[in-house]
């Protein structure tokens, strides 16, 4: 009977311990960023966080209605701050998995910086 509460609490202790600073910042950001996207655009920045859909793992895009439209979207000024945000965060959980806390700050801070309009 002890030994269920035991494992129980051994991963809870687990879990906790590998919380840290950096990947607290790194989960704010994800959730500032996904609140602020279009609910396609924010999907698609989590997906290093969680599971990838079916039509993703086929490599399905939504077209665009002409080439001028595919072209504005990808040169407009949100839309390199999103590339920028993104690459920013997935260093910086790089960084945080290695256990690299200079560069996880140094790369949330970017992520930071890419949100400020």
């Amino acid at each position: 009977m002890n030994v269920p509460i035991l494992a129980l609490t051994a991963l809870t202790l687990a879990g906790a311990a590998q919380a840290t600073l950096c990947g607290d910042k790194i989960a704010s950001l994800q959730s500032r960023y996904d609140a602020a996207s279009p609910p396609g655009e924010a999907a698609a920045a989590t997906v290093a966080a969680g599971s990838e859909t079916t039509a993703a793992k086929l490599h399905h895009q939504p077209a665009p209605a002409s080439d001028a439209d595919a072209n504005a979207a990808a040169d407009s000024p949100a839309s390199r701050r999103s590339a920028k945000f993104k690459v920013a965060i997935e260093e910086a959980r790089a960084a945080d998995h290695a256990d690299d806390a200079a560069t996880c700050d140094s790369a949330v801070a970017r992520a930071e910086s890419a949100l400020s309009p």
